[in-house]
């Protein structure tokens, strides 16, 4: 089984909130699938298979600075899980519309990829990272407010890279890192 790991805040206040993006991309991998809560695992969970590999999508219900704490959970069901988990977050310094994989890279300042790396005691996982800024006419990044919501405008392109991100964990899952990386990241 494949850990994937969606992060975001729980609680309705935090839904829609831009920070929140990984929950949205588990959320579309799940499809009709139905999530039950897990004590072990601090998570709220579901189970999908992908190209016949069994995905365990975790949305934790810790705030976003304790989200590696779901690791230890996993560690107790089978330590080899921890060896494919993927995580899929927001990224301030990717523009809206924008969707890169990454592999063995630093937190970049966010706090839920933070308390990943320090759980895990690495950095070497395969990472979806979703660009959530708004773009200028000049092609200036600005770097909004992360618990802000999307605009009524951003909400449609946010719904095909939504698509396009959980896209990148199956392509991550089917074809390895390095071959996902490189047809996601060019796009």
């Amino acid at each position: 089984m494949i850990p994937i790991i969606g992060l975001g805040n729980p609680g309705k206040e935090y839904e829609y909130t831009r920070h929140n993006v990984g929950f949205r991309v588990l959320d579309v991998l799940a499809g009709s699938e139905s999530w039950s809560y897990d004590k072990y695992l601090l998570s709220d969970k579901c189970i999908v298979t992908v190209n016949n590999e069994q995905l365990l999508l975790l949305k934790p219900r810790t705030f976003m600075n304790e989200s590696g704490k779901v690791l230890e959970g996993i560690q107790r069901i089978d330590p080899f899980m921890l060896s494919k988990l993927i995580v899929v977050h927001d990224e301030i310094d990717l523009s809206l519309g924008s969707v890169k994989i990454s592999h063995d890279r630093g937190h970049g300042g966010h706090n839920g990829i933070k308390s990943i790396n320090h759980h895990f005691g690495s950095k070497e996982y395969s990472r979806v990272r979703v660009g959530i800024s708004k773009t200028g006419e000049n092609g200036e990044l600005y770097k909004p407010n992360v618990l802000g919501v999307f605009g009524g405008d951003e909400e449609s392109v946010l719904k095909d890279i939504l698509l396009k991100s959980a896209e990148a964990v199956e392509k991550i899952v089917s074809l390895g890192y390095s071959i996902a990386a490189n047809e996601i990241n060019q796009k």
